[in-house]
C-alpha cells in the first residue's frame, strides 16, 4: 500500500498540469473568450481629451512573437502641451502575453535595462505598474532612452468583477503570478515616452498623465470581458 500512495499522487499531478497546459494551448478546443476580448479593443478611441492618437505600423512578425490576438499601437499626442505618450496594448494567451516583458522585447531591439524595475502604484484610476527605464546607442552618436511603464489585466468571463490592472510580485502579490499563468486571455498594457520625459518615473511622468485620461476611458470597454460571452458571437 504505501508504493502505491507515491504512484497515486503523481499521476494526479500530472493530471492536473496536462489539464492546465491544455487550457493554456487550447488543447481542449478553441478559445472564444480570447477572441472575445481581442474584439473589446476594436473600440479605443483614437481621441481622449486633448491627447489625439496616430496608429503605428505592426508587423506579421512582430505581432506573432508577442502573441496579440488583438492589439493597439499608437502614439498619442497632447495637443495643448505638445506631449506624446506611445501605447502598446494587446490581449492574447498568458504564455504570450506574460512571457515577453519589456526586458526581453526590448532587448531585442538594442535596448538595455538601465537600473532595476520597480513598481509603482497609481491611485487615481487605481493601478499597479512595473516601470524601468531603457537606453541604446542612437543613430546620431548619442543614447536613445525610454521610460515604460506596463501592467495587466486578467479577464474572467461571468464574473462581472470590476476591470483591475496588476503586476506579479510587487505590492505582495504572490498570489498574482500563478493566477497569471493559467489565464486563457490576458491584456498587457505599455505606456512609453522617450528623451529627457524618461528620467520622469512616477506621478511626474507624463506616462501616468496620459494614464489618468486613458484607463477611465478604456475600462468602460473592456469590462464586458469580465461578463458572459455574447451568444451570437463567433470566433474569426
Amino acid at each position: 500500500m504505501s508504493r502505491i500512495v507515491p504512484i497515486v499522487i503523481a499521476v494526479v499531478a500530472i493530471a492536473a498540469l496536462t489539464f492546465i497546459e491544455g487550457r493554456m494551448s487550447e488543447r481542449w478546443g478553441d478559445n472564444r473568450h480570447c477572441d472575445y476580448c481581442a474584439t473589446l479593443l476594436d473600440d479605443v478611441p483614437k481621441k481622449i481629451g486633448n491627447w489625439v492618437g496616430v496608429d503605428n505600423e505592426v508587423g506579421e512578425r512582430e505581432r506573432e512573437v508577442a502573441g496579440a490576438r488583438g492589439y493597439v499601437s499608437r502614439t498619442y499626442k497632447n495637443e495643448a502641451s505638445g506631449q506624446s505618450v506611445g501605447i502598446w496594448f494587446i490581449v492574447g494567451h498568458a504564455r504570450d502575453t506574460f512571457r515577453h516583458t519589456p526586458d526581453i522585447c526590448y532587448g531585442g531591439s538594442g535596448f538595455a535595462m538601465q537600473g532595476d524595475q520597480r513598481a509603482f502604484h497609481l491611485d487615481d484610476p487605481e493601478a499597479d505598474f512595473w516601470t524601468a527605464k531603457f537606453s541604446r546607442p542612437s543613430r546620431t552618436g548619442g543614447v536613445e532612452q525610454q521610460r515604460v511603464f506596463w501592467t495587466w489585466f486578467r479577464p474572467q468571463a461571468d464574473s462581472g468583477e470590476p476591470v483591475t490592472w496588476r503586476v506579479p510580485g510587487s505590492m505582495g502579490d504572490s498570489a498574482t503570478r500563478y493566477e497569471f499563468a493559467a489565464a486563457p486571455a490576458l491584456f498587457k498594457l505599455y505606456f512609453t515616452t522617450s528623451g529627457d520625459a524618461a528620467e520622469q518615473e512616477g506621478d511626474e511622468s507624463v506616462c501616468m498623465t496620459f494614464a489618468r485620461e486613458f484607463l477611465p476611458t478604456v475600462e468602460p470597454l473592456l469590462a464586458p470581458a469580465n461578463g458572459a460571452i455574447p451568444a451570437d458571437f463567433e470566433s474569426p
